[in-house]
């Protein structure tokens, strides 16, 4: 069964090194290490199926330029099948910042997300918090962060939480978002993540390869999504996804919510 995320809100207790030197050696190190991460899957029988799965994020987790059917939450929940419930609460261009331009936290889909009462939770925020006039802030990110974790932990059904690295950015000037992006958000979340613990599900490797998967160099295209889809796969079940893209007239429509 995945870690579970016990969080204590005494962020202050902690040090949570800045420097951009150790943030770009950190993120330089992991890029060699288990590039889609396989951690702890989700022990399937110790829930009721369906087992619910809630996909918080920005554009790229809402779909951007693909629409609904081949975001990635669609195209995963297509690959776990009938025993799992997958839901897409994407909302764009949102942050993890409570102080950013447009916070996820005051979006209805953060309520919906709580309010679906998740067995397990994956959270792909931290890429539009890199533009300036948000990234100003980044000294609260690891708290608000955690803030977000602590929140979907006191829900009555105990979700496990798992935590995306960040996308790549393949190129500056798209979206107010810089190309080094990543090189901030991702050593923090992985710092987070082994501090707490929690689950890690790297969006960056699982694209960092193909950056003709990222048309606009930001959102993921269909074949984008699908390896995201996998990467998360990896983590949930424990195994590689061997099959190919499964496409919506060849599953079930998917049960919306609410």
């Amino acid at each position: 069964m995945p870690k579970r995320c016990t969080i204590k809100m005494d962020v202050n207790a902690w040090s949570f090194p800045t420097s951009s030197y150790l943030h770009f050696f950190i993120f330089i190190c992991c890029l060699f290490t288990s590039p889609l991460l396989r951690g702890h899957p989700v022990d399937t029988t110790l829930y009721q199926a369906p087992i619910r799965v809630a996909c918080v994020g920005d554009s790229i987790t809402d779909g951007f330029g693909v629409g609904r059917d081949w975001d990635y939450p669609s195209q995963l929940g297509r690959m776990l099948g009938s025993k799992w419930w997958v839901v897409n609460f994407g909302a764009t261009g949102t942050t993890m910042l409570k102080n950013g331009d447009d916070p996820y936290w005051k979006h209805g889909q953060y309520t919906n997300a709580l309010g679906f009462k998740p067995d397990v939770v994956i959270i792909a925020l931290g890429t539009n918090d890199t533009k300036s006039q948000n990234w100003q802030h980044k000294d609260e990110f690891l708290q608000d962060y955690q803030a977000m974790i602590a929140t979907f932990q006191a829900l009555p059904s105990k979700p496990s939480i798992y935590l995306c690295i960040p996308a790549p950015v393949t190129g500056e000037g798209n979206m107010g978002i810089p190309a080094n992006g990543p090189e901030e958000t991702g050593p923090l979340i992985r710092q987070l993540a082994s501090r707490i613990p929690c689950e890690l599900i790297d969006f960056y490797a699982a694209l960092v390869d193909h950056p003709g998967w990222q048309p606009d160099h930001i959102h993921p295209d269909p074949d984008g999504d699908f390896a995201l889809a996998k990467a998360v796969y990896l983590a949930l079940t424990g195994q590689s996804f061997e099959g190919t893209m499964i496409l919506t007239s060849q599953a079930p429509h998917p049960v919306p919510w609410p």
